[in-house]
């Protein structure tokens, strides 16, 4: 199973996670921890076919960890996410 994300997400905005060549039986779920380890936010991974799955998770500022999680299989793929402060707008 592979994990992609974004390059980086903009603050307060949803950004995509997927997983690829994945199985249903999995029971995917993407969260988003932070420096302390607590995990922030947690949602279940959506099937969008071909072995794709697919969930959003929204983010303050900073570099989180992201974490692709099943808990039938024991299995965890974690990746690096950076979150930037969004310009305003006009100026």
């Amino acid at each position: 199973m592979g994990v992609e994300l974004p390059d980086f997400a903009q603050a307060g905005e949803p950004f995509e996670v997927w997983a690829t060549n994945a199985d249903a039986a999995m029971g995917l779920r993407a969260r988003r921890i932070g420096e302390d380890g607590r995990s922030a936010a947690d949602e279940v991974m959506q099937p969008c076919g071909d072995g794709l799955f697919r969930a959003e998770l929204r983010a303050e500022p900073g570099l989180w960890t992201v974490e692709v999680y099943s808990n039938a299989l024991g299995y965890s793929c974690r990746d690096v996410q950076l979150v930037v402060q969004g310009l305003s707008g006009g100026q």
